[in-house]
């Protein structure tokens, strides 16, 4: 079904979508702070909308390896439960904490784990969005699609370049909104609530039965939802958090206020996604359906408009990202005290450049097919795992030290790598629970747990040691 004569409505769209950002962006008339910190505390709807319009797209590749168990979506229920709520209830004064365990990371730690991070925003997101994004505007928009991609690249680059966080969340909250629009409408034209579903077939049908080829789905609930847990925990409060800028003004009741509603948001988006089944053996009269809906103009035309919606916020949502860690790493102490105009142009620079990578990758994307989306989950399921797990411990013994944190971060990391190099060289030495992307990051998680206990154990005995002597 081809579209392409919707190009300038798509166009006209996300420009005024980016020039009503700016604009409200600028109205707010605050200063240098808010390209990093946000400015002051937006309205909590807009930061949710925002949220859910960025990461929905991560959260449905997520998805992918469980949809194969019985009842996923009570599994990503209760997992979302896990990642969002239980942190909320156990760490008070989430900022505090969060400095504290970053106090006790040393600089090559720090720059171990940048390294992972970029790696992840540079290389890992760039293509298995590129793919998605390509699957459905390829066969909406024929030949013309490069351009429309080249063009929302540029556009969220251009967005984030010219406002840093404070328009992102605005552009990205008008985005979330044009999404619930999308679907509400394809349900009403559709004439079924499960209408978006079927068009979320056609962009997730090869992903997962990729996933199912070559034996990565997980067969094993418990396993499945400790994994999905641990990495939907990393992607709420790790890549949304503790890499970066946190502005003084932020209110703990807003962010909790925000986390609520993106987190029903989420589950609205992802619940009934995993109840249509990806087994290929659906009705006929299902596929006749999905068929009908696809070659209706107008019913086509609003799902592309969310697909641009999400590309959009994921990319803003990625540059963003990339630019405030980078300068976290490189004057974490500097903009905690002032930003600086050198800050905001390093920053920029950094957006600049991952923009243009980001367009170099469109020729490769499809070239690589849907292994970008198993490199994705497992890039987070080898490395975020550690992390998660040396965290974990943090907030739970209280008798913690630099060695600990150390030694579960680059045990958990030399894990990961090994698990990696074994899946990619064909080796049999895994056992079944390493074999898929959730079991190793299960296994992974209580491996550097038992890793960053061991370390404190031993420094605290060296230290009770020293003083008999003494």
């Amino acid at each position: 079904m081809q579209i392409s004569h919707y190009n300038s409505l798509l166009y006209i769209f996300v420009g005024i979508v980016a020039s009503a950002a700016i604009y409200f962006s600028h109205a707010s008339g605050e200063g240098k702070s808010s390209f990093f910190y946000g400015g002051k505390s937006s309205f909590w709807l807009i930061s949710a909308l925002s949220f859910f319009a960025g990461s929905i797209v991560q959260f449905w590749i997520l998805l992918l390896p469980v949809l194969s168990l019985s009842h996923p979506a009570i599994l990503v229920i209760l997992s979302l439960i896990i990642s969002v709520f239980v942190p909320i209830f156990l760490l008070k004064n989430r900022n505090t904490i969060l400095n504290r365990f970053m106090e006790l990371l040393s600089q090559k730690l720090k720059t171990i784990i940048f390294i992972v991070v970029v790696i992840f925003f540079v290389f890992i997101q760039p293509f298995a969005l590129l793919y998605l994004g390509e699957k459905i505007i390829a066969q909406f928009f024929g030949g013309s699609y490069h351009f429309l991609l080249v063009f929302l690249i540029g556009i969220s680059g251009l967005t984030t370049l010219i406002g840093g966080k404070k328009v992102v969340a605005f552009a990205n909250a008008m985005f979330g909104v044009t999404v619930i629009v999308a679907a509400l409408v394809i349900m009403y034209l559709g004439n079924s609530v499960s209408a978006p579903l079927m068009f979320l077939q056609m962009l997730f049908t090869d992903g997962a039965q990729y996933f199912q080829n070559n034996n990565f789905v997980e067969t094993n609930w418990i396993i499945g939802f400790i994994g999905f847990s641990i990495i939907t925990w990393w992607m709420w409060w790790i890549d949304n958090s503790a890499f970066h800028l946190q502005g003084k003004q932020s209110e703990q009741r807003n962010s909790n206020a925000v986390m609520f509603a993106s987190f029903s948001l989420i589950v609205i988006a992802l619940v009934v996604f995993p109840e249509q089944s990806f087994s290929g053996t659906a009705p006929a009269d299902a596929r006749v359906s999905t068929s009908v809906m696809v070659n209706n103009e107008l019913l086509s035309f609003f799902f592309v408009l969310g697909v641009v919606s999400v590309m959009v916020s994921a990319f803003s949502h990625s540059f963003q990202n990339i630019a405030s860690i980078v300068i976290v790493q490189f004057f974490h102490e500097q903009v905690q005290q002032s930003v600086e105009e050198k800050h905001i142009l390093v920053a920029r620079l950094v957006i600049v450049l991952s923009a243009l990578l980001t367009i170099l990758y469109i020729p490769f994307a499809q070239l690589f097919g849907a292994i970008t989306l198993l490199v994705y989950v497992q890039y987070l399921a080898c490395f975020a795992a550690s992390i998660v797990g040396v965290f974990t411990v943090f907030v739970l013994w209280k008798n913690y030290n630099k060695r600990g944190v150390a030694t579960g971060i680059i045990g958990g990391m030399t894990a990961g790598i090994i698990v990696v190099v074994l899946t990619y060289s064909g080796s049999e030495m895994l056992t079944p629970l390493l074999a898929t992307p959730y079991g190793a990051a299960a296994g992974i998680f209580l491996f550097s747990m038992v890793c960053s206990v061991g370390g404190s154990i031993l420094v605290e005995r060296k230290i009770t040691k020293r003083s008999v002597v003494v």
